[in-house]
């Protein structure tokens, strides 16, 4: 008896494979490789045989008797199993991290819909302490899922991400807040005016966190020297918040162009002689970049 078996998988609309696989493969195993192939998440490919839906469990020897030729299997793409674990109260913070990660890898099929299910998660903020821990990855994977698909390349896809951001920076709800400037910081384009001017109103926000969060975005997508973005950063160098304090350092030495804008220059200064030493680390590094040799000229006294 051959130790590999020769299948066809088809899926519907037309695209199929060929493959050559080993007896005792079984269907999970199926389901990987032909996401590999096909670039679907596994947990979102059904197998058929016939009339049979497959358990992953089932192995192909057990399918493919002596025939000739190929064995036909059909494969079904869907997410809708996931979109019910999220919509379903008594499914597990684990379960619907996990049906976000399948429908971050789909979301190219229906933009709008993922987006909706990522920020219906983003608002829905569990307040249960013994579930914190999974409710932080749950947040995680709806913020990726979000930044998949506004840098997916699909102008649509992208519009709506950054419409879902705009509406969360002006949520209640602060984990919200936070959670839609780290995806406008990183699917925005650099320099778009109505970002920045959007997270410039955030600037002076209750929550430490929020505020954090918008000076790192500020530094990755305003323009290098823009004055307005730049005086708002500068506006949190005595801010309480430690973190943000190291945000302001840091995005400081991304935006600065050669150390021209002096206030930012004094701004750095005051916080490398910070009382936290991780805010005097990340100043004393943002100035050692401007400091260069080819930027000296044109450092402020």
């Amino acid at each position: 008896m051959p130790k590999r078996i020769p299948i066809e998988v088809g899926m519907l609309g037309g695209k199929s494979l060929n493959l050559d696989m080993d007896r005792q493969t079984q269907i999970i195993h199926l389901k990987h490789k032909l996401a590999e192939i096909w670039e679907y998440p596994p947990e979102s490919l059904t197998l058929i045989h016939g009339e049979d839906h497959l358990k992953n469990s089932m192995r192909l020897d057990a399918l493919c008797k002596e025939r000739l030729g190929r064995t036909p299997f059909t494969c079904i793409v869907s997410s809708e199993d996931q979109y019910a674990c999220i919509a379903n109260p008594h499914a597990s913070l684990r379960e619907k991290e996990s049906a976000l990660r399948v429908i971050a890898g789909m979301a190219h099929l229906d933009p709008e819909r993922a987006t909706a299910a990522f920020a219906d998660c983003l608002s829905s903020w569990p307040q249960n302490s013994v579930t914190l821990s999974d409710a932080h990855l749950l947040r995680a994977a709806a913020i990726g899922g979000l930044i998949q698909v506004g840098k997916s390349g699909d102008e649509g896809a992208r519009t709506s991400a950054m419409s879902s951001a705009f509406i969360g920076l002006r949520s209640p709800e602060s984990c919200m807040r936070s959670a839609s400037v780290e995806v406008l910081g990183h699917i925005a384009t650099p320099g778009d005016h109505l970002a920045v001017d959007a997270l410039q109103n955030l600037v002076m926000d209750t929550d430490g966190a929020v505020r954090r969060q918008v000076v790192y975005a500020l530094g990755q997508m305003a323009s290098k020297g823009d004055c307005r973005a730049v005086a708002a950063v500068v506006t949190l160098v005595c801010d309480e918040s430690a973190g943000v304090r190291t945000a302001v350092a840091h995005a400081l030495g991304q935006m600065l162009p050669c150390g021209k804008d002096a206030d930012a220059f004094v701004a750095l200064r005051k916080l490398a002689s910070d009382g936290d030493q991780h805010v005097k680390t990340v100043a004393e590094q943002s100035l050692l970049k401007l400091l260069k040799p080819k930027n000296r000229n044109t450092i402020p006294s």
